[in-house]
């Protein structure tokens, strides 16, 4: 079981995905929060962030996932793609599979001079349609927190 929280930067991706752990928690399920910018910094290191090292990096996240998810682990996954096809793989491949997109035209990242391949500006951001999309300028966060838990419990039929 997979719940993929999936935006640009800065659009609320581990925000969220701590509130959705926090529930899990209090429920008493067992799951597994894998943040994209943990993963890099201690699976991926060796890697760049040029398209051929994201695309690298997504089949290493998605081969953990798998086994996380063979031992019975609900996966909570923050994280950017910019890879449609990985994305449309794991809905094909994953059984119980949710996706959030996190919608968000504000940012307040502050890029270095001279860095490159920045998803949404040089890599191209287009996910695929999620199961919700979560416009963060147009709603509060606990109605947009209330929204995903309510797919959450609907999906994997918790109480």
């Amino acid at each position: 079981m997979l719940i993929w929280l999936l935006g640009k930067s800065s659009s609320g991706k581990t925000f969220f995905s701590k509130k959705i752990v926090k529930f899990l928690v209090k429920k008493k399920i067992k799951h597994f929060h894998i943040d994209g910018d943990e993963f890099r910094k201690y699976i991926s290191y060796d890697l760049g962030y040029d398209k051929r090292s994201r695309y690298i990096n997504g089949k290493r996240v998605f081969a953990f996932c798998n086994y996380l998810i063979s031992k019975k682990f609900i996966v909570v996954l923050s994280m950017q793609s910019v890879f449609r096809k990985m994305q449309l793989d794991n809905r094909r491949k994953i059984k119980k599979y949710l996706q959030f997109n996190l919608v968000s035209n504000y940012t307040n990242v502050k890029f270095k001079k001279n860095q490159r391949y920045i998803v949404g500006k040089d890599l191209k951001f287009n996910p695929i349609k999620g199961d919700l999309n979560i416009f963060n300028e147009r709603k509060s966060t606990q109605k947009n927190l209330n929204l995903m838990i309510k797919s959450i419990k609907k999906k994997f039929r918790i109480k």
